[in-house]
């Protein structure tokens, strides 16, 4: 028998909890106001961010070079290439407070990158755009949209979302399969914010089901295994998240 970890959960590499901090406002009849509920979680580190001379060096993937932005632009960039302007506004003060925080944790780690920079601009790290590119693809639509998410932004400046004082792993993720992750059944460390928790509103996604074909000759080579054509394995286990965690073959 050989075991897999099923493309599945490579494919949901980023579906890791929303915390629970963007969760619960929303279920606690606060009209959505998360920004309100979060201002008594910023801490020294939230207090920082909102100096204005605090600067993000992105290494654009394209020009090969190091940019410098003020850390609201480049949370801009974020919100603005990590989800459609057409989502709600608390959906894109979300998306804010998650770019943020990464970009916050990420400075606190004080990681460089061999290219220069603390980040690039891709999938990475956080994928950025900047109003140039932005520009290009909005076309006719740049000056509705840009107001949306500079609105967006704007309205959780400074703020992060902390876990006992720091600023926590914001992992966040396009669809699931209804149900998000615990982190160690991806990661090595178990987390105590990254819990599952059913997200049963990812069936209404594009992209909840989803196919994947090969050929059997190229599943036996990439898996080394040689299967019965009319069994081609078992499930002998999940996940807490209901993803499929082993095959037997």
């Amino acid at each position: 028998f050989k075991t897999l970890i099923t493309a599945g959960l490579t494919t949901c590499s980023v579906v890791i909890i929303i915390p629970t901090l963007l969760v619960l406002p929303f279920h606690s009849h606060t009209d959505g106001r998360l920004v309100d509920q979060l201002q008594k979680k910023a801490n020294q580190v939230a207090a920082a961010n909102k100096n204005d001379n605090l600067s993000i060096e992105v290494f654009r993937t394209k020009t090969q070079k190091v940019e410098k932005l003020p850390i609201e632009e480049y949370v801009l960039g974020v919100v603005a290439s990590e989800m459609p302007a057409k989502f709600e506004p608390e959906a894109l003060k979300a998306q804010s407070l998650s770019a943020r925080t990464f970009i916050i944790k990420r400075l606190k780690e004080g990681k460089p990158l061999d290219e220069g920079g603390i980040v690039d601009d891709s999938v990475n790290f956080q994928v950025f755009q900047d109003r140039d590119d932005l520009k290009k693809r909005y076309g006719t639509e740049y000056d509705k949209n840009i107001a949306k998410i500079e609105k967006a932004v704007k309205a959780t400046e400074g703020q992060i979302l902390t876990y006992n004082g720091q600023p926590i792993t914001a992992s966040f993720f396009s669809t699931s399969n209804g149900y998000t992750e615990n982190s160690e059944e991806y990661w090595k460390n178990s987390v105590p914010y990254l819990k599952s928790v059913p997200s049963p509103w990812d069936s209404v996604a594009p992209n909840y089901i989803s196919k994947k074909s090969f050929t059997i000759s190229d599943f036996e080579k990439k898996l080394n295994v040689k299967i019965n054509k009319s069994d081609i394995g078992k499930v002998t286990s999940r996940t807490q998240g209901k993803r499929v965690e082993q095959v037997a073959f």
